[in-house]
Order: C-alpha cells, then structure tokens, then sequence
C-alpha cells in the first residue's frame, strides 16, 4: 500500500495541487462572509429527532392513533432527508465540499436510527398488546376455572 504509493508519487509526482484542494475543502472556515449553513443544518438535526420522540410519546399514551402517528413519522423522515440536500443544492457556492458530505453523512446516520427507533417502539407497543391480551384471557380462563372448581365443592 504505501510503497505503491510512494512508487507512484515517484513516477507521475503530484498531479493535484494540495493548496489548492485544502482551501476548496476548508474554504468555509476561512471565509469571512461564512454563513455558517452547514453548522445551522447540525444544529437543525435536533428537530426531527424531537418530533419523533414526542410522537412516540403521544402514540404511547393513546393521545394519536397509530396510523396517523405513523403518517406524521413517515412525513418527518422523508424531510429529514430532503433539506439538507435542497439545502445544499440551492446554496451550494457557500457550502464547502466537507462540510456537505459530513451534513450528508449525519443526516443518513440520523435517518437510520430514527427508523430503527420507530420501528422497536412499534414491536413493543405490538408485543405489550398482544402478551396483556394473552394475559387477561388467561385470568379469565383461571377466574373461570376456579368458580366451576368452587361451584362444584359447595354442592
């Protein structure tokens, strides 16, 4: 690997201009009329994931049904992942190539686990309803066992 690498540098020598590459990469840090979009779109990332901890919340105290909770999840995700890029693509001559792709890169992270978390909070909500139906049918069925049990002592 790196002898190759060395080989290379070497035979062709340095076909890209480093300055110039490292100022395209960090031109947002060192511009002084910076807008600071990328660092706004972080700190944005927080709201999504609030909203659906708060839907979470709702569903799970029966406040929204679970069809429309999971109509206003499916809305929250799918702008999770449009504005950034829209973000990005109408200001892209003031967002550095970095900074895109580590807004990018959180964003698709961010997405995955809010999917996941959506998902386990719906199998448990499905599996504490099934196993309270399981259980109440099974006190049911030893309530009634026992009052037969009862009836059939006191004759």
């Amino acid at each position: 690997g790196l002898r190759l690498c060395l080989e290379n540098l070497n035979k062709y020598g340095v076909r890209v201009n480093p300055i110039a590459l490292a100022k395209s990469i960090t031109s947002q840090m060192t511009d002084e009329n910076a807008s600071f979009i990328s660092f706004y779109l972080l700190l944005y990332s927080n709201v999504p994931t609030l909203l659906i901890l708060l839907i979470e919340k709702l569903i799970a105290k029966d406040v929204i049904a679970w069809r429309f909770g999971c109509f206003v999840h499916m809305t929250n995700l799918l702008l999770m992942l449009l504005i950034p890029i829209l973000v990005i693509n109408v200001r892209s001559e003031k967002i550095g190539v970095l900074s895109a792709t580590i807004v990018t890169a959180v964003y698709s992270v961010l997405f995955l686990k809010m999917w996941s978390y959506i998902q386990v909070n719906h199998w448990c909500r499905c599996s504490i309803t099934i196993l309270g139906q399981k259980r109440a049918r099974h006190i049911s069925i030893y309530r009634q066992a026992s009052i037969i049990m009862d009836k059939n002592l006191y004759k």
